[in-house]
Order: C-alpha cells, then structure tokens, then sequence
C-alpha cells in the first residue's frame, strides 16, 4: 500500500463503534459473474472460490470473515463458519451473542486478527468520494488485501438495513464499486456508485457514530 493511502486511511480513523444488522429486499444493477472483473487482479475470483451465505441472520460479519480468511491464508482446511469461533475468538464474543444481535466493526477486527490476519477499522467520517476510489483501486489491485465493508443498504437504493459485505471489484471508469453479499436473500454481486456507497458508510448508528471498513491483509511474516 502506498504512503498516501496509508496517510488517507489513518485519517479516517474515529473512535466509534457502528452495529450491524441487515434487511429485506430490492434490487439493484447486477452483471454477469463473467463481466465482472475490471482491475488486472481478478480478486473477484479469488473471493468467489471461497464464498459462503451467511448461515444465520445476524451472520453477515461471520461470512464475510470467513471468504476474507479462506481468501487470504489458503489453508489446506478451509475454514467455516462454525471453526471462525475458535477460543481467541470466543474470548472476544461467543456464538449466542452473534447469532443474536451481530457484530460491530470493532469487533470485527480482533476476531479477524483472531484467525491470524492484520487488520484495520477506518470509519468514513471524512473520507471524500476520491479518496475512497483510490483506496478500493488499492485493495481490489492487490492479492494482499480485501476490503470487509458495513454499510446502510437504503442509501444506495437497494435493501433495508445495515450489513457486511466485501468489496471485490472497482469500475474505474463507471465510478463503480461491485459489493459481494453475504445474505442468501439477496442478490450476490451488485454494482453501487461510490458517491452513494459512501453515504451508505457515513450513515450515522445509534450511538450517532458512522460506519466504515475493514482493511484486512495477510500477516507479515516473521523471518528473524
């Protein structure tokens, strides 16, 4: 990643904590899977080898971590669902308590980072259309990096309610973002402009705090 999208991204930071949820259904602009792909890295593909629905309601932070986890490592044993509970992760927050009521963003990260990834929360408070292009350029560019994204569907015209979802291709030209879901009810891949990806992410929670991002990358290896 380069220093002035690290540079945009730390500047993104707030300390707030949205909730997620998710909703019923409209539909919005969608392509065939073999369209898709706009950026030399096809991270569509990657993401879509190992794509899971959620397998509960309140899920969509579960099955997004766990495509971002299969994704990213490659383990032998592909990882589920039920195996992302691990005991680092059930000491951040037991199945029952997700299966009820879903996850923040804020925890998110420490059960990502439970899997043995690095991740980073980036909320989109003062984040600029431009500024979130480049950085979706950035991670749909790279194999190292994929973009977990919680943001309030009604604002782009397509759901209601609040959910995950993974970023998995940018349109440069359209000035398209194509979000894959997660819910089984919904449509898998849609394309959303990025003016109103964004207002779907600075949609204030109930604690008046805005949604935002996951960074997740591969973890830097110890060679010492």
């Amino acid at each position: 990643m380069s220093s002035k999208l690290k540079q945009i991204l730390i500047a993104t930071m707030l300390l707030c904590a949205p909730f997620a949820a998710y909703g019923a259904s409209k539909a919005i602009e969608n392509k065939p899977l073999t369209e898709q792909a706009q950026t030399p890295y096809n991270q569509l593909q990657e993401l879509d080898q190992h794509y899971v629905a959620q397998a509960k309601d309140h899920y969509d932070a579960v099955a997004s971590g766990v495509i971002t986890t299969n994704t990213l490592l490659a383990a032998e044993t592909a990882q589920t669902q039920e195996t992302f509970f691990n005991e680092k992760m059930k000491g951040i927050l037991e199945p029952a308590i997700v299966a009820a009521r879903g996850m923040e963003l804020d925890e998110l990260k420490p059960a990502l980072q439970a899997q043995g990834l690095k991740a980073s929360i980036h909320y989109a408070t003062t984040v600029t259309n431009e500024e979130l292009s480049a950085i979706i350029l950035d991670v749909v560019s790279s194999p190292e990096q994929v973009m977990i994204v919680q943001y309030d569907q009604s604002f782009v015209s397509m759901h209601d309610g609040v959910t995950y979802g993974i970023v998995a291709d940018y349109d440069v030209k359209a000035q398209k973002v194509l979000i894959m879901n997660v819910n089984p009810a919904q449509k898998k891949l849609n394309w959303i402009k990025v003016d109103q990806f964004l207002k779907g992410m600075k949609a204030l929670n109930q604690d008046h705090c805005p949604r935002g991002f996951i960074i997740v990358s591969k973890p830097v290896l110890d060679v010492g």
